[in-house]
């Protein structure tokens, strides 16, 4: 899962890169100092902003499937100790469904 994540980032970086050298190389049509200047710039702009802000977005998202799954831990805990008592809370109504029968059949046989 976790190398399957890097691979997901390391593409979407190897994206953002193809995109800004690629139009980097633009600037040849400026002469050498043109190549330089313009391949500067991108390196700068991608990373130096656009590289960081994308950790930024994964890390965001890999917080909120942190807080996601932990809520749904909770839930289910909650569910179990709610399912454990209702449990105990039908064996106690069943007991005093045998105590109230009983009762009843020695009232009737009393009668």
């Amino acid at each position: 899962m976790i190398f399957r994540k890097k691979q997901l980032f390391q593409s979407q970086v190897d994206k953002i890169r193809k995109e800004a050298y690629a139009g980097a190389a633009a600037g040849v049509v400026a002469g050498p100092f043109g190549l330089i200047i313009s391949y500067s710039i991108a390196a700068g702009v991608v990373e130096g902003k656009l590289i960081p802000e994308l950790k930024n977005k994964l890390k965001s998202v890999q917080n909120f499937f942190t807080t996601l799954s932990n809520t749904v831990k909770q839930a289910n805990k909650d569910i179990d100790a709610a399912k454990l008592k209702l449990t105990t809370e039908i064996a106690a109504i069943g007991e005093i469904k045998t105590e109230t029968e009983t009762t009843r059949f020695y009232v009737i046989m009393m009668i």
